[in-house]
């Protein structure tokens, strides 16, 4: 199999001692190590986010603001918004193409943001059976 030699992973700056520290984590994962639970918890995993979201630990999830409910409902299949959000909520996500990277690093406005450079193999090697490519 050919694969890209290194992906890329785009992360708020202000997350960026946190991953240092324990790792990369889904929106999921932060929620869980936030303590945030009830209707607060079932809203930043569930609901769209316009906005980014700052939890009591510091730590930022990003907005979704591309993916409003009424544009999901118009191209899911077999899906409502609410389990898209939770699918998203539920993975870490990598950039293979530096473009597309940049693109979403743009769209993050004024907020500081570190770039992760990994090597694929060894990802993989590790993560393999956990990751989905699309």
């Amino acid at each position: 199999m050919n694969i890209h030699p290194f992906v890329y992973h785009l992360a708020e700056a202000d997350n960026w001692p946190a991953i240092q520290r324990h790792g990369l984590f889904s929106t999921r994962v932060l929620l869980e190590r936030t303590g945030i639970h009830s209707a607060l918890r079932a809203a930043l995993e569930g609901e769209h986010r316009p906005k980014r979201t700052v939890l009591p630990n510091g730590l930022v999830i990003r907005d979704q603001k591309p993916m409003p409910p009424a544009a999901l409902e118009r191209c899911l299949v077999g899906l409502i918004p609410t389990q898209w959000y939770q699918l998203l909520n539920s993975n870490v996500f990598f950039w293979f193409d530096i473009e597309r990277l940049n693109r979403q690093r743009r769209a993050c406005g004024s907020f500081p943001q570190v770039v992760l450079k990994i090597a694929t193999e060894r990802l993989l090697d590790r993560y393999a059976a956990q990751t989905t490519l699309t």
